[in-house]
């Protein structure tokens, strides 16, 4: 089935070597999305998908088809750069957030292409004041390149802005699902009612993961090849000052909290069960005392910076 997927979405490229069927980076502020090109999404989404599915047969070796996502794979990537990336700069050739969110995020860039994009990205935010632009897409992998990139800080600036869109001015108009679309909620009807279609849309909702593996830090089974270990690589933004949550394994559960008052910071770890899992140092800050990794039990972390 994955393989048929996968020739069915390389069998989507028309004539001019895009794909104009699909979905688009809908539901960005302005409707129609004002900026991300559509074709740019689809043909970076199927470059990510079909390495992911050689990803997958790879894995039970299964290495024709393995071979044949790969193919499709950076058959797509190449597309994608030929008509998205400027040949002088590099950078993604057309306006707003998405387009370097989500080149980083896809792997469309080139290694040495990576810190120029994400910079362009970070000024392309900066000079909306933290205000984004970006569609369901775009949002859904923002937040997760600013943390790779070193910028948690940022990240959390555009989600709490108060200035629509973001997820703060949703708490603001007293939301308390997600919204299917950031218009409308600055609006409402003759019922006093948001002038909104829907007001319970789940796909806006990765930012509860944002929370886990940036701020909290845990980062569930990173290679793959053990469902019961994680590392555990907490993000001290300075807007914040405590942070704590939980993740439930297959052999036990895991309760991270991390209190900080100005450089120094102390992280505790609660584990049950069979879970294992490692701390990893983020952002500059520095164990000063405790042990890094983690078994049942609880673990306390000092940490300098």
């Amino acid at each position: 089935c994955i393989a048929k997927q996968t020739r069915y979405f390389d069998g989507l490229t028309e004539e001019d070597g895009k794909i104009h069927t699909g979905l688009a980076d809908w539901c960005a502020p302005q409707h129609p999305h004002p900026y991300c090109e559509d074709s740019f999404l689809r043909m970076s989404f199927v470059a990510y998908a079909a390495k992911l599915a050689s990803f997958m047969f790879g894995v039970i070796h299964d290495e024709q088809r393995a071979k044949e996502c790969a193919a499709v794979a950076e058959k797509m990537r190449k597309a994608v750069r030929g008509f998205y990336v400027d040949e002088k700069t590099h950078l993604i050739n057309f306006k707003g957030q998405s387009g370097p969110a989500l080149a980083l995020y896809f792997g469309i860039c080139e290694k040495d292409e990576e810190i120029p994009v994400f910079n362009d990205l970070v000024k392309r935010i900066e000079e909306s004041n933290c205000v984004m632009d970006t569609g369901v897409f775009g949002t859904r992998v923002l937040f997760h390149v600013l943390t790779k990139f070193g910028r948690t800080d940022l990240a959390l600036k555009c989600i709490l802005n108060p200035v629509c869109p973001s997820y703060a001015s949703w708490v603001r108009t007293g939301l308390t699902t997600l919204a299917e679309m950031p218009q409308g909620l600055e609006e409402t009807d003759s019922r006093g009612e948001f002038s909104i279609s829907s007001l319970n849309h789940h796909f806006m909702g990765d930012i509860s993961n944002w929370f886990k593996t940036a701020l909290c830090g845990i980062v569930v089974n990173p290679e793959l090849t053990d469902a019961d270990h994680f590392i555990l690589e907490p993000h001290l933004t300075d807007a914040l000052t405590d942070v704590n949550g939980t993740h439930g394994f297959p052999g036990g559960n895991l309760s991270v909290s991390w209190h900080r008052d100005d450089n120094q910071a102390t992280v505790t770890v609660t584990a049950s069960g069979r879970i294992h899992g490692i701390f990893v140092e983020a952002d500059g800050w520095k164990v000063t005392d405790g042990e890094k990794r983690i078994t049942a039990g609880t673990t306390v972390i000092n940490l300098q910076k």
